[in-house]
């Protein structure tokens, strides 16, 4: 977080978080200046430091990357339209969106960082928590060095554990409209989901 501090401060001017913040308050303070880099390359609105709702930090996320997305790739028509030299700049312009995605992919990734997922002091986390963790703290540095996923760490194993649970109606029942069965339906799988993890975590 300190070497994130300092690269935005001396590339971008940001100011670091107050003295004496906690780690999650700093982090948000780099997040929140990476996506103000992102909104005023696009041109975007900035609603400033996430509030919840549709000015959420995920909002404004998703938000530039459509952006960025918009840039990077064409419609066939819309490229078949284009001059010669339209298309030299298309290209800039989608190169520039590339890489300049690795700050949305920053945050994408430092929203899960949060020194309180691996519990308290003096108390014991799982090993794979703690193997969670380390991942996602790879996945931001590797991002802050320009990587991407295409360059992520596989040294941690992965064992994939497939359990079915007890199948789930999702027909529309007679006389229920659309909206209706679909909360319905919802709702019975979240309830299988959480029953079928409750079974689990107790073996």
């Amino acid at each position: 977080v300190a070497l994130a501090e300092d690269h935005y401060a001396r590339t971008y001017g940001q100011a670091p978080a107050p003295p004496g913040a906690g780690i999650r308050e700093r982090l948000e303070r780099i997040l929140d200046g990476s996506l103000a880099r992102l909104e005023a390359f696009y041109g975007l609105p900035s609603r400033g430091p996430d509030t919840g709702g549709t000015a959420g930090l995920k909002a404004r996320t998703m938000a530039a990357r459509a952006a960025a997305m918009d840039r990077v790739f064409h419609s066939p028509a819309r490229w078949k339209g284009m001059s010669p030299l339209e298309r030299g700049l298309a290209r800039r312009t989608a190169a520039e969106a590339f890489f300049l995605d690795r700050h949305q992919q920053l945050v994408d990734l430092g929203e899960y960082l949060d020194p309180a997922y691996a519990g308290s002091e003096g108390s014991e986390t799982s090993p794979d928590r703690l193997i969670e963790i380390a991942q996602n703290l790879w996945d931001l540095a590797n991002r802050l060095e320009g990587g991407d996923i295409a360059s992520r760490c596989r040294d941690f194993r992965k064992d994939v554990v497939l359990r079915v649970g007890a199948p789930v109606d999702a027909s529309r029942r007679e006389g229920e409209g659309s909206r209706t069965a679909a909360r319905r339906v919802l709702s019975d799988l979240h309830r299988a989901f959480e029953d079928l993890a409750s079974k689990h975590s107790a073996q």
